[in-house]
């Protein structure tokens, strides 16, 4: 009796977690943030046998109807997408055209994983699920997202970087560094703020090894999602946007990858065997997408010392726990 209930203990929890991982659009589809995939699901209603009397030829209509409004599905998904703090996909004419049909009946990347006969209202139809890489190069959200951290990393070569003091010793700075055009700032950090003692620990180096990821604790507030989140300074500065990545050489994961918990965040794929973890002290953004970090400055520098010799920002082995999160 102990052994059924441990199992079904287990069962509980890891159905749960599997549930907070995902991020649930309706009927539209859903989305996976951890591992970076769109499930979509379509409907095509089955011809009657008067109106089509071979049934296989029925089904297979049924099922291109089917897959044709997984596409729509996956255009409705992609429109409600927050790809930075201030845009959506329904800022991209891209979305607009695959809605429209003035692209193809068929999207590059999108795979069918199942097909089968279901009743719905009375009727048999059929039901398609499907999936789709939210980074591949040759996805709608991959083309959008290369698309706008282009622009991202011309404005980056045009804006002199402001330097942040550095925590003991003065190294050449290799993250990218611009100055905010948001109005909305400076922001306030917590009444309690976050000391250079308090920090520390966050941004210590275990026995002086590399570190091989970095893992921002955003645990407690409600951060928005979002397929390229910047990580700030309280004044609005940028310390890191991803704006140099690459989709064609990392075709199968994006620029950070989202976790519910801290043990999520250590054991992920990313995370390698040693990372640093930064507690985020505050969200900012638009006020409907708050999807950017800020951090304080004595973390920056950590950050930024760190990376020259782990790299991890340059690999994108970047992670974000976040147990509270808007849609």
């Amino acid at each position: 009796m102990k052994i059924f209930l441990y199992i079904i203990s287990i069962l509980l929890l890891t159905s749960v977690l599997f549930a907070d991982s995902i991020q649930n659009l309706g009927d539209r589809g859903s989305i996976n943030w951890t591992t970076g995939l769109y499930t979509i699901k379509g409907y095509g209603a089955i011809q009657l046998p008067e109106k089509e009397p071979n049934r296989g030829k029925a089904y297979l209509k049924a099922k291109a109807y089917a897959e044709l409004d997984a596409v729509r599905n996956l255009g409705q998904l992609i429109h409600g997408i927050s790809f930075d703090s201030v845009t959506t996909g329904g800022d991209f004419d891209e979305v607009d055209q695959l809605m429209t049909g003035r692209v193809s009946g068929h999207v590059t990347g999108l795979q069918i994983i199942s097909d089968k006969k279901v009743e719905r209202n009375g009727s048999e139809v059929v039901e398609v699920t499907a999936v789709c890489s939210m980074f591949s190069s040759n996805s709608v959200s991959g083309q959008i997202l290369q698309k706008k951290l282009d622009k991202d990393y011309d404005t980056i070569q045009n804006i002199k970087p402001k330097d942040i003091q550095q925590p003991k010793v003065d190294v050449k700075v290799s993250v990218p560094i611009t100055i905010a055009t948001q109005n909305d700032f400076p922001v306030e950090l917590p009444k309690r703020e976050i000391t250079i003692e308090e920090s520390f620990p966050y941004a210590q180096a275990s026995n002086g090894a590399p570190y091989t990821s970095v893992i921002f604790d955003v645990t407690g507030l409600s951060l928005t999602r979002s397929m390229s989140p910047k990580i700030r300074l309280s004044n609005g500065d940028v310390v890191w946007c991803g704006a140099n990545f690459d989709i064609d050489s990392l075709p199968d994961r994006g620029i950070v990858a989202y976790c519910e918990n801290i043990n999520e965040g250590k054991t992920h794929k990313y995370a390698g065997n040693n990372p640093l973890i930064i507690k985020v002290v505050n969200i900012c953004g638009s006020p409907k997408i708050k999807c950017d970090m800020i951090i304080t400055d004595h973390d920056a520098a950590i950050l930024k010392n760190e990376n020259i010799k782990g790299k991890f920002l340059d690999k994108f082995n970047v992670l974000v726990v976040c147990d509270h999160y808007k849609i």
